[in-house]
């Protein structure tokens, strides 16, 4: 914990990412992964590879959203077949930035994609939505959300819940989706879908649908990610979730 807590204070970032948890949660991320990297291998090879089937015949400009630590991200095949590569996320650890280093065309785009970093205001945040693109030097030919939709909305709604409600969540959603089907650029959803919680002893405990109302087609590809194996939560407890590559 205290390693943890060294890491979030050296971990380049503005006081939006610092103020609303991102850092604390993104290295609590990586710190999980060196626990359970043999559990999580499976996940992160199947993000990999759905992430470079659908860039298959594709060049030009390719984009992460939500790159984090780049655990899942097939960072060496995507600066080799595309000219350049924008990772985009509210902060970069320094994982990210040591492997981006060794690509002169991947560049590291610090950005929220709601907005909310530049003015405060959570409200217009389902309208910003497809203002990312504007930092880009050109249209995208290929972009990757990467298990992104259903945590947009998690941070504010625990900030200004109040003031927000839930249907603020489902359009902020909504809206990402719309980005990514509206294109320019072929799109890749990696999301999350299915909660399942379990007890110690394995029985299942509750089961939380996701991205219900959202419209999606069939995934091309579906895993199951175990989270949280067994012994990293509370009370014996573990969570496992069920995640889909889509194509929009």
């Amino acid at each position: 914990m205290l390693c943890e807590l060294l890491e979030s204070w050296l971990t380049p970032s503005g006081r939006h990412a610092r103020r609303l948890g991102y850092v604390r949660e993104g290295v609590a991320i990586e710190a999980r992964h060196r626990r359970c990297r043999r559990a999580w291998k499976p996940h992160l090879e199947a993000s990999r590879s759905a992430i470079l089937s659908e860039a298959e015949g594709l060049d030009g400009i390719a984009a992460v959203l939500g790159s984090g630590a780049l655990l899942d991200v097939p960072l060496a095949q995507l600066a080799a077949r595309f000219r350049a590569v924008y990772l985009v996320d509210l902060f970069h650890p320094w994982s990210a930035r040591l492997k981006a280093l060794r690509f002169a065309n991947v560049h590291l785009v610090d950005l929220d994609l709601l907005g909310i970093a530049v003015d405060g205001d959570p409200k217009a945040a389902p309208s910003r939505l497809r203002d990312w693109r504007r930092y880009l030097p050109g249209p995208v030919d290929f972009v990757v959300s990467l298990n992104l939709l259903s945590q947009l909305p998690l941070r504010p709604l625990e900030r200004w819940g109040e003031d927000l409600g839930e249907a603020w969540m489902t359009r902020v959603m909504l809206g990402h989706l719309d980005d990514l089907r509206q294109g320019p650029g072929r799109a890749c959803l990696i999301s999350e879908f299915c909660h399942r919680s379990y007890d110690d002893r394995g029985c299942l405990i509750e089961v939380d649908p996701l991205l219900a109302g959202m419209n999606l087609p069939e995934p091309l590809s579906r895993w199951v990610w175990p989270l949280a194996p067994l012994g990293e939560m509370s009370a014996g407890e573990s969570l496992e979730m069920d995640v889909g590559a889509f194509r929009l």
